[in-house]
């Protein structure tokens, strides 16, 4: 595989994961919000919809979205060790840099995420 090529693939796979990756957060800040505040669409939903909304719909998309940014790290890593020239290497290892970091705060967030979603329902359940 030919350098141009390889820098070709790490920036269709760093463009498309961020496209990915920004739908996908969108998607769990919305489900975060309705979680939150309790109402989904202008409809008031019970504690139990929002707990099934936590375990269902919100942590799979956090779990996706961990998945994906650790795949595209091992991805770039496979790209790098094909990749001829130093400097061309040293481009792909750095994605891989960004991606491994990406990883690493969605993983800090999901925890932090999780435990305030399950403080605010159990707030809601006793209220």
């Amino acid at each position: 595989m030919s350098d141009l090529v390889i820098l070709i693939a790490v920036t269709f796979l760093t463009m498309m994961t961020a496209s990915l990756y920004y739908y996908v957060q969108e998607r769990m800040n919305g489900l975060g919000a309705q979680i939150v505040t309790g109402v989904a669409h202008d409809i008031p939903i019970s504690t139990g919809m929002r707990r099934v909304m936590l375990y269902q719909m919100w942590l799979p998309y956090a779990a996706g979205a961990i998945a994906m940014s650790s795949f595209f790290a091992l991805a770039t890593v496979a790209i790098a060790e094909r990749a001829g020239g130093t400097d061309v290497r040293r481009l792909v290892y750095f994605a891989t840099f960004l991606f491994a970091c990406v990883t690493a705060m969605q993983l800090g967030n999901v925890i932090a995420g999780w435990f305030q979603f399950r403080a605010v329902l159990s707030r809601a359940a006793r209220d």
